[in-house]
């Protein structure tokens, strides 16, 4: 089972309610290492996916499917689940299975540094 309180810390929401325990994370294009720059328009300006530039289209593709999707920790069942769409470079999957490992490094490195 995974420490609730350090998958709060690198960004999870807790939510209970009746007998469903959960941690959603809300930050996935970040996890996912996608960092943008906006135009006021809300078009995006400049993109990086794990330091490399991208093109703002492949950016505004990958951000309408993290946007679009959903992906947590069930505390009852000790289990992950997401819901996210496939775009042209990425399978939902991929990138599902992806985040879900990013959040286990940054829990790991907090859990050294205790």
């Amino acid at each position: 089972m995974i420490d609730i309180e350090s998958l709060k810390e690198v960004g999870g929401k807790e939510w209970i309610v009746g007998e469903k325990h959960r941690v959603y994370f809300n930050n996935l294009d970040e996890l996912l290492g996608l960092n943008c720059s906006f135009y006021i328009s809300g078009n995006v300006r400049r993109a990086t996916l794990d330091g490399e530039a991208i093109s703002n289209t492949r950016a505004t593709e990958i951000l309408f499917c993290l946007r679009e999707g959903k992906l947590w920790y069930d505390v009852v069942t000790d289990n992950w689940a997401f819901f996210i769409t496939d775009c042209r470079d990425f399978t939902g999957r991929e990138m599902g299975n992806y985040i879900i490992d990013e959040i286990k490094r940054r829990v790991a490195r907090l859990m050294t540094k205790a």
